[in-house]
């Protein structure tokens, strides 16, 4: 039976090459595997040149992928550049480059043999609107080993799990039976980097359980991530309350939890309890309206942990305006490590190398 490592890919995605090479540089430093190099993210690009210096700029493996609008990348050009200027890195010597289904049979049968041979090719396809059944992405699965992909890259929007979570990150095939199953690892990382800062914070918590039972949790946002966090709170014995712009959004997922609701505005003077658990959904504070926050630092002292998704920056203005207050804080890359943990175990059925983790993510 064939055995496969795990790489660590980085993916690459400056605005200018000067940017992009300062982000290769960085991703060598943390010892990272594998970049992804996302050429429909620079704003001007010279194929031929610009391709040579970024294959030069690289001691790891590359990918790379020049994702089009239709497949959620940021390309809006003529496909056949596109599609030109991969067959030219494969030419140029890339290891790995990603091309969508949707005209995959047209641009490997397109590929001379001598071409071929230099880079794997992996196909893709995203469907961020429907959730396929497991007998679809088995044929899906199909269509894409039939245009002689070397690797297949399925992403999907769950509403199998959809009912409680809303998104899957994360499929393995069951050794037992071959099924394909989907789990959602950031709410995993989320709730548990939450429970471990309760823990390092509470000198006095010795309990079993969840320090989260009995806690009143507040969420910011009614969106995928602010479902995912509400339903893994309320599993964990916590009092939900979502706050979100609109209430019309906080009342529907409120009342799907079973907890709830306010508008965004009355966070500012909730404050029914001391020792509660506020989480930030939304993209508020992150990079580069790093000024803004989404409560008032003086409505921060009743709460005793506060979790930020955004790790663009890594301390935003309101973890650090939390910690002024005296709350314990936990960071999205608190976040991003535990979720990692997960997949890694999911993937490999191995025990995560956590310190490994940790290390790699302290050079970031």
């Amino acid at each position: 039976m064939a055995t496969y490592s795990t790489l660590i890919c980085a993916p690459i995605m400056g605005k200018s090459m000067n940017q992009m090479i300062l982000d290769i540089d960085k991703a060598r430093e943390i010892g990272v595997d594998m970049v992804e190099i996302r050429l429909d993210y620079l704003s001007s690009f010279n194929p031929y040149q610009d391709i040579q210096i970024l294959i030069k700029s690289c001691t790891m493996l590359t990918l790379f992928t020049y994702r089009p609008k239709w497949e959620g990348g940021e390309y809006e050009g003529d496909d056949s550049i596109r599609l030109d200027a991969l067959k030219l890195a494969m030419e140029l010597g890339a290891n790995y480059i990603d091309v969508e289904l949707k005209v995959a049979h047209e641009f490997i049968s397109s590929l001379d043999e001598k071409t071929r041979e230099k880079s794997k090719i992996i196909v893709s396809s995203h469907n961020y609107h429907a959730t396929p059944s497991v007998e679809e992405i088995g044929d899906l699965m199909v269509s894409i080993q039939s245009t002689g992909a070397d690797i297949v890259k399925i992403f999907v929007i769950s509403q199998w799990l959809g009912i409680l979570i809303g998104a899957v990150n994360t499929i393995v095939r069951r050794p037992s039976d071959g099924k394909l199953i989907g789990y959602n690892t950031d709410y995993v990382g989320a709730i548990s980097a939450i429970e471990d800062g309760l823990r390092g914070s509470d000198q006095n918590y010795h309990g079993s359980g969840s320090p989260l039972e009995g806690k009143l949790f507040v969420v910011i946002g009614a969106g995928g991530a602010g479902k995912a966090l509400a339903y893994g709170a309320k599993a964990k014995g916590a009092k939900v309350v979502i706050a979100n712009r609109t209430y019309e959004r906080s009342r529907e997922l409120a009342a799907l939890v079973g907890g709830d609701a306010i508008t965004l505005s009355q966070l500012e003077t909730f404050c029914p309890e001391d020792g509660m658990i506020l989480a930030n959904t939304t993209s508020i504070g992150m990079h580069p309206k790093i000024e803004e926050t989404p409560i008032p630092k003086h409505a921060l002292s009743a709460y005793a942990l506060v979790f930020d998704a955004v790790y663009t920056p890594k301390m935003t203005r309101l973890l650090l305006e939390a910690k002024e207050s005296g709350a314990a804080v936990v960071t999205g890359v608190d976040m991003f490590i535990v979720q990692a943990y997960e997949q890694y175990e999911r993937f490999t059925g191995l025990p995560a190398p956590k310190e490994l983790f940790k290390e790699i993510v302290s050079k970031m």
